[in-house]
C-alpha cells in the first residue's frame, strides 16, 4: 500500500533515507536527548536496575552473582535473568560501582540500543513500504522521548534494552517466514539474547519457531487464503543452532543453580513470587506499588529478614504454595483478577502504580495510559484488518505482541512490565498512521472535503 504524494517534499526525502541512514540520525538523537535529560533532571544515581543493579556490584566485586537485596550477605541468586546484569557489571567493572562514570556509560550504550531500535523500526516498516520505514522510525522515537521518565532516566531499569530486543525477535522472524538468508551466527545471537534475558521472550522465540515450522511443513496442505503466513522452505541450519544456543544456555545456568541454591532452575527463579503478590496479596489482580513494597524483601525488613533466614529457595517456595492454594480454593476470583489485568494490558495503563482517584490523574498520564494499551491495539486491528493476511511480517509483529503481552496478563501486570512492549506498540501505530493519511489521501476519509484530483 503506498500512501500517495501529499507532502512532496517529505516523500522526495523518504526515497533517500536508509536503515543506515536512520541509525545514526537516531543515534545523534538520542546522545543529544539523553545528555540535556539527563543534566536537567539531575537526580541521584543509586538505583541502577534495583535488583540488577545489586547483583551487578555483587558479579564486579568478584563475588559471583548473589546478594540480589543487598543484605551484604553473598547469598547465590537467580532472582533475576543474566544478560541485563552482566552488561550492568562490566560498566561497574569498568568504571566504578554505581558511580557517575557507569551512569553516563550506560546512558551511551542505551542511546546506541535506541538507536539501533530505531533501525529495526526502519527495517520492519520498510516490509510496508519506504514511508511507512520512515514513519516507524519517528513512530519509536516518539514514543520513547513520550516515556523519558523510564526510557532515558537514570534509574536504569530494563525497559529500554527489553524494547528493542523484542523489535529483534521479530525481525529474525520476519526474515525467516519471508524466505530471506538468515546466517546461523545472527539466528544464535538472537535466540541467546532471548533466553538470557527475559523467559517471557524466550518463551515467545520457541512459540514462532513451531509456527514457522509448522506453517513451512504443512504449508501445501493450508488453505490458499492462509498460505501468505507461510513459507516454501525451513532454514533448518540456523534454526537448529538456534536451538542450541537455548538448550546450552538452559542446562548451564540450570546447573549451576543447582550446586549453589540446591535446585535446578534453568532461567529466573522469582515468577511464583510474582504469582503471590498479583493474585495473593493484590486485591484486583494489579501489582501496585504497595503490594509490592509491602511485600518485596528489598523493600520490606519482614520478607528482608525471612529471604535472609530461609535463603531464596525456601523463601520462593513458600510463595508458590501459597499462590497454588489460592488458585486451588479460588479459580473464579482468580478469572476476575485476570480480566482485570486483561484491561490494564490491552485497555488502559495505570500509570500511577497506585488506587487513584480518576479526578486526581492528569491529562498527560490519561494519554500515557492509552499510548501503551488502547491505542496500539486499536492499531493493530487497523493494520490487521486492512492487510489481513497477506502480510506476513504483520502475521508475525501480532503473534509477537499477544505472545508477550498474554504471560502478564495472566500472571502479573503493572506499567513496567507494559513498557516492554512499547517498540512493537510504536511500530503498530506508525503503519496505522499511514493506513490513515492513504485513507484521507484517497478520499475513504472524509470525501466531502478532499478532491482526489487535488492529491
Amino acid at each position: 500500500m503506498q500512501t500517495g504524494r501529499a507532502f512532496p517534499l517529505f516523500f522526495d526525502l523518504d526515497k533517500k533515507i536508509t536503515a543506515a541512514s536512520a541509525f545514526r540520525v537516531s543515534l545523534v538523537f538520542w546522545l543529544i536527548y539523553s545528555f540535556v535529560y539527563l543534566v536537567l533532571k539531575g537526580e541521584n544515581v543509586d538505583y541502577f536496575g534495583f535488583e540488577n543493579g545489586n547483583i551487578a556490584a555483587s558479579v564486579a566485586r568478584g563475588e559471583g552473582f548473589a546478594d540480589v537485596m543487598a543484605t551484604g550477605k553473598q547469598q547465590p541468586t537467580a532472582w533475576m535473568p543474566l544478560l541485563y546484569v552482566y552488561l550492568l557489571a562490566g560498566v561497574f567493572y569498568l568504571t566504578g560501582i554505581k558511580s557517575t562514570a557507569a551512569l553516563w556509560m550506560l546512558s551511551l550504550i542505551r542511546c546506541v540500543v535506541l538507536a539501533g531500535g530505531g533501525y529495526l523500526a526502519f527495517k520492519i516498516g520498510e516490509r510496508f513500504g519506504r514511508l511507512q520505514a520512515v514513519v516507524c522510525t519517528l513512530s519509536f522515537i516518539g514514543y520513547m522521548t513520550g516515556f523519558s521518565y523510564i526510557m532515558v532516566s537514570n534509574i536504569f531499569t530494563e525497559e529500554w534494552l527489553m524494547a528493542v530486543l523484542l523489535l529483534l525477535l521479530v525481525h529474525q522472524f520476519i526474515l525467516l517466514f519471508f524466505n530471506e538468508h538468515v546466517s546461523e551466527t545472527y539466528a544464535a545471537i538472537v535466540a541467546a539474547l532471548c533466553a538470557l534475558s527475559s523467559p517471557i521472550l524466550l518463551a515467545v522465540w520457541l512459540g514462532l519457531f513451531v509456527i514457522y515450522v509448522a506453517t513451512g511443513t504443512l504449508n501445501h496442505l493450508l488453505p490458499q487464503n492462509w498460505r501468505a503466513i507461510s513459507h516454501t522452505t525451513i532454514a533448518w541450519k540456523p534454526t537448529l543452532v538456534a536451538i542450541a544456543a537455548i538448550v546450552v544456555i538452559f542446562f548451564a545456568w540450570g546447573i549451576r543453580n543447582h550446586y549453589a541454591m540446591g535446585k535446578f532452575i534453568p532461567l529466573k527463579s522469582n515468577m511464583w513470587m510474582e504469582v503471590y503478590l498479583s493474585n495473593v496479596m493484590s486485591q484486583d489482580g494489579l501489582l501496585w506499588k504497595d503490594v509490592l513494597h509491602g511485600n518485596h524483601p528489598l523493600t520490606n525488613q519482614a520478607a528482608r529478614a525471612a529471604y535472609m533466614a530461609q535463603g531464596e529457595v525456601d523463601f520462593l517456595k513458600a510463595k508458590e504454595m501459597a499462590a497454588k492454594q489460592y488458585l486451588a480454593d479460588h479459580p473464579t476470583d482468580y478469572l476476575r483478577k485476570v480480566a482485570r489485568r486483561f484491561i490494564n494490558a490491552f485497555g488502559y495503563t495505570d500509570m500511577n502504580q497506585q488506587a487513584t482517584d480518576w479526578s486526581e490523574v492528569s491529562l498527560k498520564q490519561h494519554i500515557r495510559s492509552l499510548m501503551v494499551a488502547f491505542i496500539p491495539l486499536l492499531a493493530l486491528l487497523i493494520n490487521l484488518f486492512t492487510y489481513r493476511l497477506q502480510k506476513p511480517a504483520l502475521t508475525v509483529m501480532a503473534l509477537v505482541y499477544v505472545g508477550c503481552i498474554m504471560p502478564y496478563v495472566l500472571i502479573s501486570h503493572f506499567s513496567r512490565y507494559q513498557f516492554f512492549a512499547m517498540g512493537l506498540q510504536a511500530v503498530f501505530v506508525g503503519l496505522a498512521f499511514c493506513i490513515f493519511v492513504h485513507r484521507i489521501q484517497t478520499g475513504r476519509f472524509f470525501p466531502a472535503l478532499i478532491s482526489r484530483k487535488s492529491l
